[in-house]
């Protein structure tokens, strides 16, 4: 073999070993890599389900503002990412700060069951922690969008690791403002719409009832739901736990515009 071949060959062999060995890094306390990690990895957010969503979300945790609802993206910085690079285990931990301390909002008339399976692999959907449940019309007429039925495989990977729940379900409703007459619907229609939407719903709330009576742990529970919906609550939902009742309802035109 020529001499530089196998001084070459040398030279790769020590750079290979040198990226095998664990950094340094992960000789601090877990604790420390912990504290590190919070001050580089987005906390406290919301992650909407969106059809633009990359697998991992990275780049779809935004700001919580429930009132604007603004698509403001977080643009993440080099060394965010970088961070995941690190080695398996950095990322590892990594993820479990960016899956288990953001909250992730599953909006289901928007198809949200489908969109996180399609977006986040099965190991980062079971770090999940934080999860609030959407129960709404997802648009206004001609295009209604009811729930879609419950995927239970979905749902059997979410639950078992979860620390805080909330679900906010509430009917559907016809608006009586005359500046959106053209969105009205006559009384039989209504009703058909609001028995389709209690006949949507019950599954989920059996669903959602059975797993808070199953749970051996502390967890956050917070429900609100409106007046017809608060029967599917008082059927399935633990007596235990409280359930609130808001004042407004999920009009079709898509504003909280129907008060009562």
């Amino acid at each position: 073999m020529d001499p530089s071949d196998l001084q070459l060959k040398k030279f790769s062999t020590q750079d290979l070993q040198r990226r095998a060995m664990p950094t340094t890094f992960l000789n601090l306390p877990a604790e420390i890599r912990l504290q590190i990690y919070r001050v580089y990895i987005p906390r406290g957010r919301v992650v909407y389900n969106n059809t633009s969503l990359a697998r991992g979300g990275l780049d779809f945790i935004i700001y919580e503002d429930h009132a604007l609802r603004t698509p403001r993206i977080l643009s993440l910085l080099p060394f965010t990412t970088s961070l995941l690079a690190v080695c398996k285990q950095v990322s590892e931990e990594c993820l479990e700060v960016l899956y288990g301390e953001n909250r992730f909002e599953i909006d289901l008339a928007r198809g949200a069951q489908y969109l996180f399976r399609m977006a986040f692999t099965e190991q980062n959907i079971r770090r999940i922690k934080n999860v609030t449940v959407i129960a709404r019309l997802a648009a206004a007429p001609p295009d209604l969008k009811l729930l879609p039925q419950p995927d239970y495989q979905f749902w059997d990977m979410v639950f078992p690791h979860l620390t805080s729940f909330a679900l906010q379900a509430n009917e559907p409703a016809t608006c009586r403002d005359a500046t959106v007459a053209r969105w009205d619907v006559d009384r039989v229609l209504e009703r058909r719409l609001m028995d389709s939407w209690i006949e949507r719903a019950e599954p989920y709330f059996e669903l959602f009832g059975r797993f808070l009576g199953d749970v051996d742990r502390n967890i956050k529970v917070d429900i609100s739901v409106g007046a017809a919906t608060l029967v599917l609550a008082q059927r399935h939902i633990p007596g235990h736990l409280s359930v609130r009742r808001v004042y407004w309802v999920e009009c079709i035109c898509g504003r909280r515009c129907t008060q009562r």
